[in-house]
């Protein structure tokens, strides 16, 4: 399971999305820059970063303080 947090252009091919995903039971939080292949699909690259969470995380909660990312 994921939930897309925020997504924000970082130039004209690439975007910085931060992901929400579970991984062997665990919550990250995947801040990552996408780019899209010859066929239009965001890929991701090797550039960024996944953060274990720390402290339980629902997804509602994140959803209501979505636009505060």
């Amino acid at each position: 399971m994921s939930c897309t947090l925020a997504e924000m252009p970082k130039n004209r091919t690439e975007l910085i999305r931060a992901v929400l995903r579970e991984y062997d039971g665990q919550a990250f939080v995947d801040v990552r820059v996408w780019v899209r292949d010859v066929n239009g699909e965001l890929l991701p690259t090797r550039k960024g970063i996944c953060l274990r969470a720390e402290r339980p995380v629902s997804y509602t909660h994140l959803r209501a303080h979505e636009t505060s990312l």
